[in-house]
């Protein structure tokens, strides 16, 4: 087992950051190798499952589920079946003005032949988050500002 963590500041409402997260349609487009997620659909919660398919040796599925869902502060999801490499993912949130922080701490655990790799796999798996961050900030301070009903009516009367 190993833990990895970094944070990532973006010009963005902490809203509108853990928003675009907790959507897991949106993972595809901040980690390219994941092809695509299937969720189940219904309101996210604490218990919500999801899968994701990566091109590993051909496509292969990895269930989520989500540990922890505190809206604009944190998510937690963790692998629970699939690949003998299975992260558990926590997203923290912070803000500050219009910008957020998200510290991210991806703890791996290793299974089957994975574990011989393992040595292999810190330095890896954390250039790939580091690879991550950058491209969520990309995204989303290249959106438009979403303004929550309540912001727009302090900002605009």
């Amino acid at each position: 087992m190993f833990t990895i963590q970094q944070s990532v500041t973006i010009a963005r409402p902490v809203e509108q950051v853990f928003a675009f997260l907790a959507d897991t349609d949106n993972i595809p487009r901040w980690r390219p190798d994941v092809l695509e997620a299937r969720s189940a659909g219904g309101p996210l919660r604490v218990g919500s499952q999801f899968d994701e398919v990566i091109n590993f040796g051909g496509r292969k599925a990895q269930t989520f589920r989500f540990n922890v869902f505190e809206p604009n502060e944190t998510l937690e999801v963790a692998a629970i079946a699939g690949l003998g490499i299975r992260p558990t993912q926590r997203y923290a949130l912070s803000s500050r003005g219009d910008s957020t922080t998200v510290s991210i701490r991806v703890t791996v655990r290793t299974r089957g032949l994975f574990r011989l790799l393992e040595p292999l796999l810190p330095k890896m798996i954390a250039a790939k988050w580091r690879d991550y961050s950058e491209r969520l900030r990309g995204l989303l301070e290249n959106q438009p500002v979403v303004l929550s009903n309540e912001q727009q009516r302090v900002r605009f009367g």
